[in-house]
């Protein structure tokens, strides 16, 4: 394999260029010796193609991506050539679809990783790709996208990467090199299952908050309430990982100190969020979740699998998450009724505008009562 991921040129795809595949690829591209695809929707595939990727730095000049090493594509059959690193973006709900069209390039791409939210991903994509395959990545880089082609970098923070076996291997090295070229500070850690899980835990807690109170990140935990709802998520998410025998670690701690919280008396720990919410607004920054962002616009959101999947954990490993339960139902309700309105937009008749829609009994493709199985 050393062979094929020639120092010089590599070659990174893609799969979901959304905001922060796009910040992910432009920004690698922007570091050099490596050729990028992205794969994306069609409105920002032709921005790309057309005008570059421009990337909107709140602590320094804006970037400009644009070369012809640098490619957009709609659809993965678009993708040429050997692949050394292949980069899954897609927000959940789009997996299924996307793991079927990348059964064909199990012996294409040399190494597969994810910055995708929740824990599942990874096994997803070792039964497609093949587990020696993929490596385990994560990141809390926050960018949104204002328009095609445009990129607004949110948040830097650092992202990890690591061999599930542990070892450091020269794909890893290799990996890590790639991504600090495009900026990111990249650490390569030893046990990348545990720092994926405080990730989960962080995101799992941030996400409720964001999604319920719809404030934004700091300034919902600058409040008190804020602050205790977001300390009681956190301490459930860090349970359910104590019950398979894993401690969260010093991650993200310039962004979450979900180490430090979970080992610290409720008030103590309000405090400690309160202030660093306080911190984040008098730097300008309010935060928000991709979960939140995704709700506020209509979207159908990741709350099944972040929030829907830690009351999962927590049923298998017998522990009780009753603040992360009540936000799962809270926010998977506005998850349902915007899918609703979005099939009777989508079914009505221009004819029939005066016609007020039929109440219906249940949320099409559902049943009519929840599912409350392992605790849901």
């Amino acid at each position: 394999m050393g062979n094929a991921m020639a120092e010089q040129d590599l070659h990174l795809v893609v799969v979901g260029a959304g905001a922060l595949g796009t910040l992910v690829g432009a920004s690698v591209w922007l570091g050099g010796r490596t050729q990028v695809t992205l794969v994306g929707n069609e409105s920002n595939v032709r921005a790309i193609n057309a005008n570059g990727v421009r990337i909107i730095e709140h602590d320094r000049a804006d970037r400009i991506a644009q070369g012809s090493s640098l490619r957009a594509v709609t659809r993965l059959d678009q993708v040429g050539g050997t692949i050394d690193y292949l980069l899954v973006t897609v927000k959940a709900p789009d997996m299924p679809v996307v793991l079927k069209e990348l059964a064909p390039f199990h012996d294409r791409a040399s190494c597969a990783f994810s910055f995708q939210n929740g824990v599942d991903h990874d096994e997803q994509l070792a039964q497609v790709l093949g587990r020696e395959t993929v490596v385990g990545a994560m990141t809390m880089e926050g960018a949104a996208m204002p328009a095609p082609g445009v990129i607004d970098h949110l948040l830097a923070s650092t992202t990890y990467v690591g061999e599930f076996s542990g070892k450091r291997t020269l794909r890893i090295s290799r990996l890590a090199a790639l991504l600090g070229r495009g900026g990111f500070r990249t650490q390569i850690v030893d046990d990348i299952r545990t720092a994926q899980w405080t990730k989960f835990v962080q995101s799992c807690a941030s996400s409720a908050v964001c999604g319920a109170t719809r404030l934004g990140y700091a300034p919902a935990t600058q409040t008190p309430h804020g602050a205790l709802l977001y300390v009681n998520l956190l301490t459930e998410g860090v349970a359910v990982m104590r019950a398979q025998g894993m401690e969260p670690g010093h991650y993200f701690t310039d962004a979450a100190r979900v180490r430090d919280l979970a080992n610290k008396p409720t008030t103590k720990a309000i405090e400690i969020v309160r202030t660093i919410a306080q911190e984040l607004i008098e730097r300008g920054y309010i935060g928000n979740t991709s979960l939140a962002r995704d709700l506020e616009a209509g979207k159908r959101s990741e709350v099944d699998s972040i929030i829907g999947s830690m009351v999962q954990m927590g049923a298998r490993y017998g522990v009780a998450t009753p603040t992360i339960r009540a936000m799962y139902w809270a926010i998977k309700a506005v998850d349902e009724a915007s899918h609703s309105q979005r099939e009777t937009h989508s079914s009505a008749q221009p004819l029939e505008r005066k016609t007020r829609p039929a109440k219906t009994e249940s949320h099409p493709g559902s049943s009519a009562t929840p599912d409350t199985r392992d605790g849901l």
